[in-house]
Parts: structure tokens; C-alpha cells; sequence
């Protein structure tokens, strides 16, 4: 049995998409994709949403991003933006963005102090899943928490206040 809202064609009206619940299709592809948890989400992709018909919702409720959709969709679940197989591509231009990512790694590998960042090196980027933020600065580290850090947020890191 098919939840209403789960699957719809690729051309509706502005008036049928507003009746559509998102809530509703992403539960319904949850289940058809047989995810196990929402950490699973983070393997989805834009395509697999269009090939389930869905793109349409996606583009015009979520402008495409899966991100903003699971936010908005499941706000008590901590979505780590960082961890989705695609984000937008102008997604870590935002110094909010490489921040955040930049305060869970700091976190991860105990950085206590400011010096510590000089420890950063492109295989921590990576296996915390800053894949697309190496690619938008040419895998240099140091570069990233030049352009992002600033001393005084290094300095609330060191003391924990965030």
C-alpha cells in the first residue's frame, strides 16, 4: 500500500504539490530502500530521490538539497551535513559551513589548543568526511583553517567555549 504522497509524477501543479507531505514520502522511501536508521539517509543521493519520484518535491520545496529536506523533515535527528554523498556545490563557500565541520574534527582529534591545528592534515579531512571541502581548497589544509579559523574562535575552542 502506497502512502499518500509517496511517489507523484514529474509534472504537477503548484496546487497537488502543496498537498503532497514530505514527511510522508521520505518515510515511504525509507522503507522502499530498506534503510535500517537515519544515518542511512546519508548514503542517498538527488538521483536516487528523482528515480523514486520525488525530484520534484526535492527542487521545489528543498531547492535540491537532501540536507535541507532531512532537516526539515527530522529536526530531532543532529544531521552532520558533512557526512551526505553530495552537497551543493557552492556548499562550502559558507564559512558557517567549513566552521562547523572544522569544530567536529577539532573535537574528534582532541585539538585543545590553537597551535594544535598545524596537526591538520588532509587524512583527517577525509576520513571525517570533508572530502568536498579538500576538493574547493586544492587538499591544503592549512588553507582551510587559514581561511575559516580565526584566532579568537581558536581561542574559544581552546577554552571550550564554542
Amino acid at each position: 500500500r502506497r502512502v499518500r504522497g509517496a511517489s507523484m509524477p514529474y509534472r504537477v501543479s503548484s496546487k497537488q504539490l502543496a498537498s503532497i507531505d514530505p514527511g510522508h514520502f521520505f518515510e515511504n522511501l525509507f522503507h522502499s530502500l530498506n534503510l535500517k536508521s537515519y544515518s542511512d539517509f546519508y548514503n542517498l543521493t538527488v538521483t536516487k530521490v528523482v528515480e523514486n519520484k520525488g525530484g520534484l518535491l526535492l527542487k521545489q520545496r528543498f531547492q535540491n538539497s537532501l540536507y535541507k529536506a532531512l532537516k526539515t523533515i527530522y529536526p530531532e535527528y543532529n544531521w552532520e551535513f558533512w557526512k551526505f554523498r553530495q552537497v551543493r556545490r557552492d556548499f562550502w563557500q559558507s564559512v558557517k559551513h567549513r566552521r562547523t565541520f572544522l569544530d567536529y574534527v577539532g573535537l574528534q582529534l582532541n585539538f585543545s589548543k590553537p597551535e594544535s591545528w598545524y596537526k591538520l592534515n588532509i587524512k583527517n579531512i577525509l576520513r571525517f568526511g570533508g572530502k568536498g571541502l579538500a576538493n574547493y581548497y586544492n587538499q591544503s589544509p592549512s588553507t582551510i583553517v587559514l581561511e575559516t579559523v580565526s584566532y579568537t574562535h581558536l581561542r574559544a575552542h581552546e577554552t571550550g567555549r564554542n
